[in-house]
């Protein structure tokens, strides 16, 4: 049984898991991670080198919550295209 091909940036998710794909803020809103913890995530990484993946990690969070956020407001959810 061959297992399923993984992309190329499919370390770029893992790394968004292992940094965590968002924080809280002082009110408990989950948001997405500070540069502060991207940035010092990428210290310690072995795999995030670029100063663009750190940019593209910070997008991944930022989505992430975008979509939380989306998923959790009934009202957000654009409705299916009837046509």
């Amino acid at each position: 049984m061959r297992l399923p091909e993984i992309g190329a940036d499919a370390y770029l998710i893992q790394s968004m898991y292992d940094l965590g794909a968002y924080t809280q803020d002082g009110m408990g809103n989950i948001v997405p991670q500070t540069w502060v913890e991207v940035q010092a995530f990428c210290r310690l990484s072995d795999l995030i080198k670029t100063n663009k993946e750190a940019r593209l990690l910070r997008e991944l969070s930022q989505a992430w919550c975008y979509g939380h956020s989306t998923g959790c407001n009934p009202l957000g959810i654009e409705p299916m295209d009837q046509g």
